[in-house]
């Protein structure tokens, strides 16, 4: 099973609602076993990353036919994949409207 339909499947419980305690924890491993894995079998690059509040490394990986992860990374080296999918799209930022 790859990491991709694990994380997928695990997305689409947890979502749906039906997620319970017999169901998996989300695909996690050493940070470089997972990168190099989005890097040679889906062709993905990092795009993004912040710092969450809980002290997690979030990045987004992107790959060349818009296919994405979502990875949270903690400083032990372990990362998760929180969420994978498909046509992502990044926009430029905004300006607000103008309320008038």
């Amino acid at each position: 099973m790859t990491i991709r339909f694990a994380a997928a499947t695990a997305a689409i419980l947890v979502l749906s609602g039906s997620a319970n305690a017999n169901v998996a924890a989300p695909p996690c491993g050493q940070r470089s076993d997972i990168v190099g894995q989005l890097a040679e079998r889906h062709g993905e690059q990092r795009v993004a990353l912040g710092l969450a509040q809980n002290g997690q490394v979030m990045e987004l990986w992107v790959g060349p036919e818009g296919g994405w992860t979502l990875l949270a990374s903690l400083p032990t080296g372990v990362s998760c994949v929180v969420a994978v999918g498909e046509q992502l799209q990044l926009t430029q930022p905004q300006a607000p409207a103008d309320p008038a």
